[in-house]
């Protein structure tokens, strides 16, 4: 994407093209505050998209990926609307790492295609994708800055039980399938420690957002 700006010299007017795409993927691991972030860049005016809700469009009752769970899995991950039981799937995954696997490389590929697709076809200075398993830069060469969220275990195991209602060997047994604290630092380029309350987090996203819309107009 491009733009054409024209600036004043010794009284003629030149041109000069910037690639104003720039995009920044915000990662973490369960509870740890994504999407309120991304909903945070929204508000001040960023333009943003969740994996999560990509993942979910492409599993509706009908698409291909649809098809392709149900045949794998069988009728029985099935609600009685035909829509995926998102619940059971989610206990089947975490009890058994090659299903895991299984649905990974299925979903990935698709959603990292889709959000590419995003990026490339908006006209915002600033693009920011929340990308939960984002473990490899490599994935996703579109993304200029990656930012990291991190919580101290207890802290997350707190908002995950009053976020899912779940009991302490549920939140526990998810905790654990997610990746270490210093695998999500490889990829940072820039980290909150997101252990405090909700203001806290607006203030470091605001910091972050000024940072963010300062490189993305002097990106060429």
């Amino acid at each position: 994407m491009l733009y054409l700006s024209y600036i004043m010299q010794d009284g003629y007017i030149s041109d000069k093209t910037n690639l104003v795409m720039y995009s920044i993927g915000i990662t973490g691991n369960i509870a740890c505050g994504k999407s309120q972030a991304l909903n945070f860049f929204k508000a001040l005016g960023a333009k943003t998209i969740s994996a999560d809700i990509i993942a979910r469009t492409l599993t509706v009752a009908g698409q291909p990926a649809w098809h392709k769970i149900v045949q794998h899995f069988s009728t029985h991950i099935l609600k009685d609307d035909n829509e995926l039981n998102r619940t059971l799937l989610r206990e089947i995954i975490s009890q058994n790492s090659l299903e895991r696997i299984w649905l990974e490389s299925l979903l990935h590929p698709l959603i990292r295609l889709e959000i590419q697709h995003f990026i490339q076809n908006n006209t915002s200075d600033l693009t920011v994708v929340e990308i939960p398993l984002l473990l490899n830069r490599a994935d996703y060469p579109y993304l200029n800055r990656i930012l990291v969220l991190l919580v101290p275990s207890d802290i997350q195991l707190q908002r995950l039980l009053m976020r899912d209602g779940c009991t302490i060997k549920q939140a526990q047994a998810m905790m654990a399938l997610q990746p270490s604290e210093h695998v999500r630092r490889q990829v940072a380029d820039d980290i909150i420690i997101n252990s405090a309350d909700k203001n806290k987090l607006k203030h470091d996203i605001t910091h972050l957002y000024e940072k963010y819309t300062f490189l993305a107009q002097n990106h060429f």
